[in-house]
């Protein structure tokens, strides 16, 4: 594929995939939650089920949670990127299931360690990045 065809990264850091067990959650008056796809220090992407269309209330902050420890981070400021619907074999018209993005905005201090230490946390690793090894591309999708 040839360098126009290529979709040029905008992105400043690095985004890690998260385990399944981590949720990304919109405060009032949005309410909504969603499985946390990929994070990086300056954002994130999450699924979620919706039965009425994308998000069009504006929300002022995100937690993160994982099911073994509950909220990690609380009230994250944030600004959303894209919503969009995720093509898939849903039986039922009226749910749709959606990508959110997010940039997050003025990290406090605390905000922005919570933040590195979730990561670190529920990321997932790849093996080469454990044994050292460039050539092993083998995906373990385990913490190591």
């Amino acid at each position: 594929m040839n360098e126009s065809n290529q979709r040029k990264e905008r992105r400043r850091e690095p985004r890690y995939p998260m385990q399944d067990r981590t949720y990304a959650v919109l405060r009032q008056p949005a309410n909504k939650i969603g499985k946390i796809l990929d994070i990086s220090k300056s954002g994130l992407a999450f699924t979620y089920l919706s039965t009425n269309g994308g998000l069009s209330k504006p929300t002022y902050g995100i937690d993160l949670l994982a099911e073994d420890e509950g909220i990690f981070v609380e009230n994250i400021p944030f600004s959303s990127v894209s919503d969009n619907i995720v093509p898939h074999n849903q039986p039922f018209r009226q749910i749709t299931m959606r990508r959110h993005s997010v940039k997050f905005e003025n990290l406090s201090e605390h905000h922005l360690k919570s933040l590195e230490a979730f990561i670190e946390k529920y990321r997932l690793v790849y093996q080469e990045e454990v044994v050292g090894q460039q050539n092993d591309q083998a995906f373990t999708g385990k913490r190591y």
